[in-house]
């Protein structure tokens, strides 16, 4: 685990496809998430958090179809896919509104912050 962090939390490779272990093969990146809740689990999660767009990963894509894979894994394990869109959200990746459409998939819960006020207070 790492320091700081509670009992539960598991991190598994960063899909990078430049600098990743498996390029852009989203697939074997997603296979190191099975991987995990078969040896480091019960068998089922509570949750998956994934940017979209690592922001700050050096603002990176995912490796294609990696989270079309993961999310199916994770679903199938009892989980939640939480899509954390606080950098990527609101149109900011230019060809959609959430960065996690870029993807092909449909998160059971999105994260947003401030960007949903536009820098206007919302309360």
């Amino acid at each position: 685990p790492v320091a700081g962090q509670g009992n539960g939390i598991h991190h598994v490779l960063n899909p990078n496809p430049y600098r990743g272990r498996f390029g852009n093969d989203g697939k074997a990146y997603a296979e190191d998430v099975s991987d995990l809740i078969a040896t480091g689990t019960c068998g089922q999660v509570a949750a998956f958090f994934a940017e979209s767009i690592q922001g700050v990963g050096g603002t990176v894509t995912l490796a294609d179809g990696y989270l079309k894979h993961v999310y199916a894994t994770v679903r199938a394990a009892g989980g939640l896919c939480i899509a954390d869109e606080v950098q990527a959200g609101f149109g900011r990746t230019g060809t959609h509104y959430w960065g996690f459409e870029t993807h092909g998939v449909v998160p059971d819960i999105v994260t947003m912050a401030k960007g949903i006020g536009n820098g206007l207070p919302l309360a």
